[in-house]
């Protein structure tokens, strides 16, 4: 117990630190960035991620799966890996050729050494977590935020880059994780150092053969997670992709509470099994009305904070906030429930559930964002996020009978409702009431909860 307890910290300290520090970057990125040169940055990323998925499989999950088998197999894990991921590099070099040949595309060669280094720190923070140096793993990830950070300054404000500075102190980012993976666990010199034989060609193909479902699966996420953003670009405009990928930046914010919640519950999850579908169903219901509150309380929270650390220009991302809160508060809610499938073995429902949240979002996002816009990609998100849940609560119901009683949910969901009105209609001062209505209701209701 205690040293899951002790590794959640861990993870939650990297995660949320580098997720803190994209938000914090969002004053300086608007007020230097014009919103069609971040638009363009944010939609050349999204579709480096769906290439590099497709490409590189996911092999690093594949990877760190082999190496939690453990039985000293984690240096042949390594080195059959590292044979897929270069073959995925050959064919991620032509493609490239073929792109630099027949499209132009700008900050081509940038957009490219972005894939490749961000493949590679991959494949080391994986390896890092697979050989159990979880310490070095978050604090990897906190480098690397500091590294950005200090660039992205350096770069912007005192030599006055434009938005190639984005690319460049990501990609100088990632390399110092490397650096600093490298040096302090030697993923390079376990691979090096373990004599390469016959049986490594043999598990890589072992290897190519799990990884192939799984860069699917990557896919198949990419449709609720990312394909919004592209619909955005081809629907509307640069410019509007970047409102877009601002307005989703602060649902980072309420990502910062769902990851510490996850953890807490993987916790409780993980160690029951179907005879406790009561617990599950008091639980599920006791998370999805905590998360509605959290929602609430950030609605009229971020309404105020907006002015102060967004530029004007971006001021058109202001009212697609709630919405993107909205995306993040079920992408949580749903992560919740996959855990109770996990805790339960029934892991192909969880492939199920996605697959149905990204048909109904592809379904959807055209539609929608031809007719509400930025709104419309944040609803059709939601859709499917929505289509997911119910899934998996009919099918959590068929399983083991778990029964959530929807009151809490339900007076949760009115109290989103009201800070949406505030949202919509209030001025500041309304807003800075409601947030504090909302906090003291959280407070007893939280402090009722610890009775029961």
């Amino acid at each position: 117990m205690w040293t899951f307890i002790k590794n959640s910290g861990i993870f939650v300290l990297g995660s949320v630190l580098s997720k803190l520090i994209a938000f914090i970057m969002l004053p300086l990125y608007t007020a230097v960035v014009p919103p069609t040169d971040f638009g363009y940055y944010d939609l050349s990323v999204t579709y480096l991620t769906v290439i590099c998925e497709s490409l590189f499989l996911n092999i690093w999950v594949v990877i760190l799966r082999r190496m939690y088998k453990g039985n000293g197999q984690e240096a042949r894990a390594l080195q059959a890996g590292s044979l897929i991921f270069l073959g995925s590099t050959a064919v991620y070099a032509l493609v490239l050729a073929v792109l630099a040949l027949s499209v132009e595309i700008r900050h081509l060669w940038l957009i490219a050494l972005l894939g490749i280094v961000q493949s590679i720190n991959y494949v080391y923070k994986h390896a890092c977590r697979g050989m159990r140096r979880n310490w070095d793993y978050a604090v990897s990830g906190v480098v690397a935020s500091l590294v950005m950070m200090g660039m992205n300054v350096l770069l912007l404000v005192g030599l006055g880059w434009d938005f190639r500075a984005l690319y460049v102190s990501t990609i100088a980012a990632f390399l110092c994780e490397i650096v600093y993976i490298e040096a302090r666990v030697g993923v390079a010199h376990v691979m090096a150092s373990s004599p390469w034989g016959r049986a490594v060609p043999a598990l890589a193909r072992t290897m190519l053969a799990l990884a192939i479902p799984v860069g699917l699966n990557a896919l198949v996420y990419w449709t609720i997670n990312s394909l919004n953003r592209a619909v955005v670009g081809a629907v509307m405009d640069l410019s509007h992709n970047g409102l877009f990928a601002i307005a989703m930046r602060f649902g980072a914010v309420m990502m910062l509470v769902i990851m510490a919640m996850t953890y807490a519950w993987q916790d409780l999850a993980f160690e029951r099994g179907r005879e406790h579908a009561r617990f599950f169903g008091r639980a599920s219901a006791a998370y999805g009305a905590a998360l509605l509150v959290g929602l609430a309380l950030l609605i009229p929270v971020l309404k105020l904070v907006f002015p102060w650390a967004i530029d004007a220009q971006y001021a058109g991302a202001l009212a697609v906030i709630p919405f993107a809160l909205a995306v993040s508060t079920l992408s949580g809610y749903s992560n919740f429930l996959v855990n109770i499938f996990y805790a339960i073995d029934k892991n192909t429902d969880t492939l199920w559930a996605i697959g149905i949240a990204g048909l109904v979002n592809v379904a959807c996002v055209f539609p929608m964002v031809h007719y509400w816009g930025l709104i419309g990609a944040c609803t059709s998100t939601i859709l499917g996020y929505s289509a997911g849940i119910a899934y998996m609560l009919r099918r959590l119901r068929t399983e083991i009978d778990m029964r959530v009683d929807p009151r809490g949910p339900l007076a949760a969901l009115g109290v989103v409702a009201l800070a949406m009105l505030s949202f919509q209609l209030g001025s500041a001062l309304v807003n800075a009431l409601v947030a504090l209505a909302i906090m003291a209701l959280a407070g007893a209701g939280a402090l009722r909860l610890r009775r029961r």
